[in-house]
């Protein structure tokens, strides 16, 4: 039971210093009375990342766990995670830096490390290594793509698999180079 505790209190911690941007000091909003005296008055509401009120659509989490079931990205697909995405589906985050695991992965921007079963989708850069049946980025990879089908518009790094492309035009199978 104390190893399941000193996980829970170390994600705790990871969540507070991911979430610490979001509470600076005379960065905030309070209801018009702003007395915390009543079970419903605010005193305080952060701001958040991109939106005026941190809570409301359009604004970015900064997540230390990004989780995703089917579709459905948790907390929200424009969410920043840095630490550990578990994907049970196909949801997508903004941008993935850290460790990326599970079915299918989609982000916005990736560095890390990406090993999904189906494979991993990036629309802008990525960096790192990516590791499954399908790996496609669509802007430039820095790194290692190892699986089936490898993709990527600019590569630098390598590619091992059975297809390899990049936009240069240069195709080996097996293994693939770009500088």
């Amino acid at each position: 039971m104390s190893r399941v505790s000193a996980f829970l209190a170390c994600v705790a911690c990871l969540a507070l210093v991911a979430r610490a941007d979001r509470f600076e000091a005379g960065k905030g909003v309070a209801n018009e009375r702003a007395t915390g005296a009543g079970p419903n008055d605010v005193t305080f509401v952060s701001r958040g990342v991109d939106g005026p009120y941190g809570y409301g659509v359009g604004s970015q989490y900064v997540t230390p766990l990004g989780l995703t079931i089917l579709p459905w990205s948790i907390p929200n697909e424009i969410s920043l995670v840095y630490g550990l995405r578990a994907n049970f589906g196909f949801g997508r985050y903004e941008r993935t830096y850290g460790i990326d695991a599970g079915a299918w992965s989609t982000s916005g921007e990736f560095g890390g490390v990406a090993a999904n079963l189906v494979g991993n989708y990036v629309e802008r850069n990525a960096m790192g290594l990516q590791v499954g049946v399908v790996n496609l980025v669509d802007g430039e990879m820095s790194g290692v793509q190892i699986g089936v089908v490898n993709a990527a518009r600019r590569l630098r790094g390598m590619q091992i698999g059975l297809a390899n492309f990049n936009e240069a035009g240069i195709f080996f199978p097996i293994l693939n180079f770009g500088f």
